[in-house]
């Protein structure tokens, strides 16, 4: 990974970590928004209980924002999509940890 795609990943992160505390408030996981939630089929491999068309239209559109590389003559081939979906990836995992860190009602000390 490349200092200036790692910028990148912790700038996106903090973005849509704050962009999702603005929306979400002290509740995660769309708690308290109006939107659909469907039981996860998922919930033995992933233990979420619900899926929110929120996370799904989020994640849906990151995935596409993600792949843009290809569209601006990034040759497709299997190892630039597994770099791309590892870079979403991390990008979900660091945002989430910094969705606790950043959100007032959780904060670095109530975490330790």
């Amino acid at each position: 990974m490349t200092f200036p795609l790692l910028i990148f990943i912790i700038f996106i992160s903090v973005i849509l970590a704050l962009f999702e505390i603005q929306i979400e408030g002290k509740n995660g996981w769309a708690k308290n928004l109006p939107t659909w939630k469907i039981p996860n089929p998922f919930y033995k491999v992933i233990n979420w209980k619900y899926l929110t068309d929120y996370h799904f239209y989020l994640w849906t559109f990151l995935l596409l924002v993600f792949q843009l590389p290809f569209f601006f003559g990034m040759k497709f081939n299997p190892k630039n999509e597994i770099i791309l979906l590892e870079t979403l990836f991390l990008t979900f995992i660091l945002e989430d940890f910094l969705w606790f860190i950043l959100n007032p009602k959780w904060g670095f000390k109530k975490i330790l």
